[in-house]
């Protein structure tokens, strides 16, 4: 029923629970007995946990890689339930012995770490809750090294927390939530980001993919530990919010992981979907070789992670382009457009296909940085802004709703040849050859150009010579002298 991976030197199917998840809420139980050890069975009993394993057969392994679980599974205990405050695994009404914590070591086949599994309802939490225990495949530790045992252990006692609340819910977000678990409990090992470099497997490496993608076979919702990561930096590394999220997946019937993420973020932290799925985008921005442009808009770690993938990278003006290969997956998905450095103004044009307010659009400028929301209104966007002074600048286009079509849009980045700049921020006249533009936000708007003499005169082919607007917007009039040379 499982098919295990491997991917170069990386694990590539490392835990299974999203596969026991799938067939659990399919109603299948009968394919998650308790396992069977090759060998006489073993056990190791500690405060919280009963370790079994065997040393004989297949299954086979030293009672000191048994004892070294133990230690992993009970310090994780400590830090997730009793410092954290994490909800305990539930009692399994007495599976494996007693009503502590069962972990089963086994040979599960090469390229799997481990995986949880749930049991029996369990209401005591007011959730939608049930038991559970979990495997460890042997001898990670010769095939690994010591680090990833523990944080395999720490990452399956987790999914063992998770079902306290729920598993009935995202497989996706289950692998999120675990992986970034692992570097919440075990900080030194850092093994999560060795998922983060591996092409289009990652929100480094394939930003355009949605945050809730799994990849059957793949990493992408391993490395997508960055965005649980991202939230717990982004509201000061709170731990609640993420313990309000997994409460309301389990306090809301079925699987509505989404909107319960969101629900949660916005009603008890006031931050709008919006905001989050932004700022997510410009967070993964500065990674890597970025990371030091990004104060005050990166992750603590993220001067370790791979620098994440442009989109564009334009070195000459003017760019005109469209992503209609490679469109941007919503929620979340996202591109970094990086435009070179340019002394002067730069007209930026975006047009959307078929997308109306479905995405934010921001512009970073470095040093600073200096961000800018251009999104703007409907679908298209006609911006001006300098960019003298500035190392470098992107683009940063990100998907904000949970549904709809993807993002397809053109762009167009161009020398703003002649910008008169008003001394009202509501508007901007752009003087290109012999054509005059107004770019603006607002959508209601009358713009007209008089010769010298007073007549009205079109915006386009103009004769050398001076010539006077008049823009009646918003109630107001606004009037100047524009020069054609």
């Amino acid at each position: 029923m499982l098919l295990l991976l491997y991917f170069n030197s990386f694990i590539s199917e490392r835990c299974l629970t999203p596969q026991v998840l799938e067939s659990f809420q399919k109603g299948e139980y009968k394919t998650f007995s308790r396992p069977t050890l090759s060998g006489p069975e073993q056990i190791i009993q500690t405060q919280n946990f009963v370790i079994h394993y065997t040393t004989s057969g297949t299954d086979a392994v030293s009672p000191a890689y048994a004892e070294s679980v133990a230690v992993f599974a009970e310090y994780s205990w400590n830090i997730l339930v009793n410092q954290i405050g994490w909800f305990a695994p539930p009692p399994d009404n007495n599976q494996g012995g007693n009503n502590k914590y069962d972990i089963y070591i086994k040979n599960i086949g090469a390229g799997v770490l481990g995986y949880a599994v749930p049991e029996s309802p369990y209401y005591g939490y007011g959730t939608e809750g049930y038991t559970s225990y979990f495997v460890i495949n042997k001898n990670i530790d010769a095939a690994y090294g010591i680090g990833v045992l523990k944080v395999t252990v720490a990452h399956e006692f987790h999914h063992a927390v998770q079902f306290a609340y729920t598993a009935l819910d995202g497989g996706w977000f289950y692998e999120n939530t675990a992986t970034w678990i692992e570097d919440i409990v075990y900080d030194n090992v850092n093994d999560y980001i060795s998922y983060l470099g591996v092409s289009g497997q990652s929100p480094l490496t394939a930003p355009q993919y949605r945050i809730n993608t799994f990849q059957n076979g793949g990493l992408y919702q391993y490395a997508g530990a960055i965005f649980p990561y991202f939230i717990y930096e982004y509201l000061g590394n709170n731990h609640q919010a993420l313990k309000d999220i997994w409460h309301r997946m389990g306090t809301v019937p079925g699987n509505n992981t989404l909107i319960d993420i969101f629900d949660v973020l916005s009603g008890n932290y006031s931050k709008s979907q919006e905001e989050i799925l932004s700022y997510y985008a410009i967070w993964r921005f500065f990674t890597g070789n970025r990371w030091n442009d990004g104060i005050g808009y990166r992750y603590s770690e993220g001067n370790l992670y791979p620098t994440s993938t442009l989109f564009r990278n334009i070195s000459t003006y003017p760019s005109v382009d469209s992503n209609q290969t490679l469109s941007i997956q919503n929620p979340g998905g996202a591109q970094f457009i990086r435009l070179s450095p340019y002394s002067g103004a730069l007209r930026i044009v975006i047009k959307f296909k078929q997308c109306q307010g479905c995405a934010n659009v921001y512009l970073i400028r470095i040093p600073g940085p200096v961000i800018d929301n251009i999104t703007g209104n409907g679908d298209s966007i006609n911006v001006i802004y300098d960019f003298s002074g500035y190392s470098y600048a992107s683009i940063v286009i990100v998907s904000k709703t949970l549904g709809g079509n993807d993002i397809v849009y053109r762009y167009r980045i161009e020398p703003a040849s002649n910008v008169l700049e008003s001394r009202y921020s509501e508007y901007k006249i752009l003087v290109n050859g012999r054509n005059v533009e107004i770019i603006t936000d607002k959508k209601d708007f009358d713009f007209r150009l008089f010769s010298i003499d007073g007549k009205a005169v079109s915006n386009r082919n103009l004769a050398k010579g001076v010539y006077f607007y008049q823009l009646k917007m918003d109630k107001k009039t606004y009037k100047g002298k524009i020069i054609i040379n």
